[in-house]
């Protein structure tokens, strides 16, 4: 009888360290939302508050006695539900716990009050973000170039006259290094005239 007695203790104070444990660790997840981590957090204490509140000193399994006292108490059970948010709300959290009297009621109602993006809702607001400056951009690759009139191509007339099987583009009339030969050929030829002739001739041009 003992022994069954001391089993079902250990067997007790195993599983009352195991909530106790889940109380102390439970964190924000920054995928749910604070709501949820709130009510969630509300269960875990509630269920340990119920088993202290029927314990007593004479039984033998003592712990939730001891820990009667904490669990009776809506400032511890504030504090530690402060203590389990994210660095993110720091500046909520201070402020609360500087309060004078802070009662859990009052920092359930508070909490309750913000609006914490959870992490999913981040990510889709960043996608939706960067979808739409990538179709704002898409938009904007759409709209027509501004741009000056377009120069047109050049072409030497000189070189279509008289060399019509060769390239006359690419250059003008002006610029064309045949015209140019060929006037400089005329001068020589019309200076070794005018040497034989004892009189100056003005050199005509070649025509384009």
């Amino acid at each position: 009888m003992d022994r069954s007695r001391d089993k079902f203790a250990r067997e007790n104070t195993s599983s009352f360290f195991d909530q106790l444990n889940s109380v102390f660790d439970t964190k924000y997840d920054i995928l749910d939302l604070l709501s949820d981590h709130i009510n969630k957090y509300d269960t875990l204490w509630n269920r340990l508050h119920l088993q202290c509140s029927t314990a007593s000193s004479t039984h033998q399994y003592t712990l939730p006695f001891v820990f009667q006292i904490v669990f009776e108490s809506p400032e511890a059970k504030a504090a530690m539900l402060l203590g389990s948010l994210p660095e993110s709300i720091n500046n909520i959290v201070d402020n609360l716990q500087t309060k004078k009297d802070l009662t859990y009621d009052h920092v359930y109602n508070k909490l309750m009050d913000l609006k914490i993006p959870t992490a999913v809702n981040s990510a889709d607001n960043k996608g939706y973000k960067t979808a739409d400056v990538k179709g704002k951009g898409k938009e904007l690759r759409r709209e027509p170039s501004r741009k000056g009139p377009t120069a047109l191509p050049k072409e030497c007339s000189y070189c279509t006259k008289h060399y019509p099987t060769a390239r006359s583009d690419g250059h003008t009339w002006n610029e064309c290094v045949k015209l140019k030969a060929a006037n400089l050929k005329n001068k020589e030829k019309r200076t070794i005239n005018t040497a034989e002739n004892g009189k100056e001739e003005t050199p005509e041009p070649v025509s384009t």
